[in-house]
């Protein structure tokens, strides 16, 4: 799953008017990425984002621990992104520089952040066209991950085991990751064409996804999950007997 989420910052404009206006949305700053990892006790990662369109943009970049919605002056992530502001040219590149601060919650398993890359479009210099103007957040997961994690990210996805669960009347798909990365699946696709959309599970950690109907016992499926470098990586699913599964820790 790809993990990028936009979301949108309406101009100062009389609502009333918001109907009868043509609107203008800028999509030119491009970011090289759609994840980062991020191993502890690296210096620093850069994150290259690019204007590709004819007028210089601003913008801004922070980090967040999880909340969309947090103000970007009072987040506490321990990163530090630099720089924080940066008018970026026309068709010209600019290096984010992300550095962690050295504030690790868990040595056993990554910890995910996100990075937030804010384009805020020029005014428009034409005063006889009314416009709505849109700033566009792009928001990229980072995954701090500590050294000398048994396995590989790729083991973790291939180990996740799959149980069929009832809960208040419906059926859900239930992912069981015992591994320390975090398995990002982009989506499942069962034996007569139904796709389930994805989720990220967590190290240690299980996720639902909700069913149409119950499958058959030792049903087979298709899991397509998310790499380091976000590709995407098809695989097969099988259902597991729920009495010979352990918890995950």
């Amino acid at each position: 799953m790809v993990a990028m989420r936009r979301t949108y910052r309406f101009a100062s404009l009389a609502l009333s008017l918001m109907m009868l206006l043509p609107a203008v949305a800028s999509a030119t700053i491009q970011v090289n990425a759609t994840r980062v990892i991020y191993p502890v006790g690296q210096r620093s990662v850069t994150v290259n984002v690019v204007n590709t369109g004819k007028v210089p943009h601003l913008v801004k970049a922070w980090v967040d621990d999880g909340d969309a919605d947090a103000d970007p002056s009072k987040v506490t992530a321990p990163f530090l992104v630099t720089p924080p502001l940066a008018r970026m040219e026309p068709e010209h590149g600019q290096a984010l520089r992300l550095m962690h601060l050295g504030q690790t919650p868990a040595t056993d398993r990554e910890t995910v952040y996100y990075i937030n890359i804010l384009d805020v479009p020029p005014s428009s210099e034409d005063s006889t066209t009314s416009t709505l103007q849109f700033a566009i957040r792009t928001r990229l997961k980072i995954f701090l991950r500590p050294a000398k994690l048994p396995g590989t990210p790729e083991q973790a996805a291939k180990s996740l085991v799959w149980i069929m669960v009832h809960d208040q009347g419906k059926a859900f798909l239930e992912a069981r990751n015992a591994a320390a990365y975090y398995v990002s699946v982009a989506n499942v696709t069962l034996a007569d064409g139904t796709l389930l959309e994805g989720e990220m599970v967590a190290p240690f950690a299980t996720k639902r996804f909700p069913l149409p109907k119950a499958l058959p016992a030792s049903a087979t499926f298709a899991v397509r999950w998310v790499s380091d470098h976000g590709g995407l990586i098809d695989g097969q699913g099988r259902l597991a007997a729920p009495t010979a599964v352990a918890s995950a820790p």
